[in-house]
């Protein structure tokens, strides 16, 4: 399951990670807490809230994948409900395994929200969702108030199954859904399937393991970040160059590997079990080149299970991190 989740917007990073399950904080780019946050209630049903991803629209209200309750839900900058409701999701093919499956496989059902994303237009605000497992339709297309839209198709077969969805990020029409049992990460078109790539060998390694795909962000030019960690019995995250198939990667549009700006390990600048990602917005100055852009734009990763935020440049430059727990600083 994934352990809390970012989102930046207009130079606010919100963050929910697993220290605090249930709270939504601000923060500046810098690190410095901006406001108290918001805490999600107990629903009805007395559920603990359990963050796995989170969004804000354009009226600042945030829309969290809760999948402690099994809903999406809607809430003010100031921690007010605004509104909830069920993703719906077909039977799963294989039982949800580990950790997810005892969370989730009892009382809540197994159509809790993995995460969430949005889709606005001048018509209307719509509301991604993406339900855990292997199956058809994990990730649909619904309106604030929990009418269905549309259910997406993998690979644009209506029968074929979502494996293992573990994140899923708009920009524009565009919407890329990060499978991490699939290894690659399938790219939406206003709704329909547009293609896919794969993202389990990244690096500069063919014969290493593979690396699982766990978030992905847009730049805004076409390129994308993505954050991979390492898998199999052999790879150990906190050993110097353990897998060069995982870390934090550019990519180009259609998923090839341009750059590498962080490997795994435990380190500040290295990647310790990611949980989400996300890239600033930046205007280009005048006359400015591509790399000192590149040099500005700020790139942030949730990692250490949700424990960590460390902010990189995207020309690989580590800014500083700080530790949740420990609140940010200022």
């Amino acid at each position: 399951m994934n352990t809390g989740g970012l989102y930046l917007h207009e130079g606010v990073l919100f963050v929910a990670g697993y220290d605090k399950p249930g709270s939504i904080r601000a923060f500046d780019l810098d690190g410095r807490r901006l406001d108290p946050g918001a805490v999600l209630e107990r629903t009805g049903s007395g559920s603990a809230p359990a963050i796995s991803g989170l969004a804000v629209d354009a009226d600042r209200k945030l829309w969290v994948a809760d999948s402690g309750s099994g809903l999406v839900r809607c809430l003010s900058l100031f921690g007010k409900e605004a509104g909830s409701f069920a993703p719906q999701g077909k039977p799963l093919e294989q039982p949800l395994g580990g950790q997810l499956g005892g969370q989730l496989g009892g009382q809540l059902g197994v159509n809790a929200p993995i995460d969430v994303a949005l889709a606005q237009s001048s018509k209307y605000t719509g509301v991604f969702a993406a339900i855990p497992g292997r199956r058809v339709g994990a990730v649909a297309l619904y309106l604030p108030d929990g009418s269905l839209l549309q259910t997406l198709r993998s690979e644009g077969d209506p029968q074929a199954p979502f494996r293992r969805v573990v994140r899923i990020a708009t920009h524009g029409e565009l919407l890329f859904v990060v499978e991490a049992g699939a290894r690659r990460v399938q790219v939406f078109r206003a709704g329909e399937f547009h293609y896919s790539f794969p993202a389990g060998r990244l690096g500069e390694s063919s014969v290493a393991s593979e690396g699982r795909p766990r978030a992905l962000a847009s730049v805004g030019d076409g390129r994308l970040v993505m954050a991979v960690e390492p898998v199999g019995e052999g790879d150990n995250e906190c050993e110097v160059g353990a897998d060069r198939n995982s870390g934090l990667f550019v990519l180009s549009e259609r998923g090839g590997a341009e750059a590498r700006l962080a490997g795994p390990g435990c380190g500040e600048g290295e990647i310790d079990h990611p949980v989400d990602v996300v890239v600033e917005s930046v205007l280009a100055w005048e006359h400015e080149s591509q790399g000192d852009l590149d040099r500005r734009r700020r790139v942030v990763v949730l990692d250490q299970d949700g424990g960590r935020i460390q902010v990189f440049s995207l020309a690989g430059r580590c800014f500083g991190s700080f530790y949740l727990e420990d609140g940010g600083s200022g």
